[in-house]
């Protein structure tokens, strides 16, 4: 008899880094979080690898294009809500084309917020301080993990120092299964 196994839907959240700003957009008439803010996020599609569905995500939701090998890994979240997911976070400071909303069905506004002045209507499962963390650790990750004894491997986070470690957000591990 074969066994059916559990299964989960995973989803991929960009940090879009400038300067010390990160893009925001703002979800409109989706009837999920609508009038508040989220990042470029999608799901991944059936034998999709993570960096290769954040590209895709941010070219539909923004038009520009981000060469995979440009996206860290820093982060991922497990969540159990109506349904069990798992989200992955990623970083990128480098793109070509130019910032567009190519979802004005989905999404009502693209602005620059200054990662130290995030508003306050951000979607649920990232409050405030939580989302701080998630752009403090993906600052760290992308420009001073060796100072800090964060250890980089392949651009995936794989060691956070204990005050930086917020408790529904892990590293992720290359040698991990």
């Amino acid at each position: 008899m074969k066994q059916t196994r559990f299964s989960l839907i995973a989803a991929v959240h960009l940090f879009l880094l400038r300067d010390q700003q990160v893009l925001l957009l703002r979800r409109y008439q989706t009837g999920y979080e609508d009038g508040n803010y989220s990042v470029i996020a999608g799901h991944l599609e059936g034998g999709e690898e993570i960096k290769a569905a954040m590209a895709r995500e941010a070219w539909e939701e923004t038009g520009i294009i981000i060469v995979p090998d440009d996206l860290a890994v820093v982060g991922m979240m497990h969540r159990c809500a109506d349904e069990e997911r798992v989200d992955f976070f990623l970083t990128a400071s480098q793109w070509s084309g130019e910032l567009v909303n190519r979802e004005p069905e989905k999404c009502d506004d693209l602005r620059w917020y200054r990662r130290d002045a995030l508003p306050n209507n951000i979607v649920k499962e990232w409050p405030v301080p939580t989302t701080r963390t998630r752009l403090a650790t993906a600052t760290i990750a992308r420009s001073s993990a060796s100072s800090l004894g964060l250890t980089i491997r392949s651009g995936v986070a794989t060691t956070l120092p204990d005050q930086l470690r917020h408790d529904s957000m892990q590293t992720l591990s290359p040698e991990s299964d």
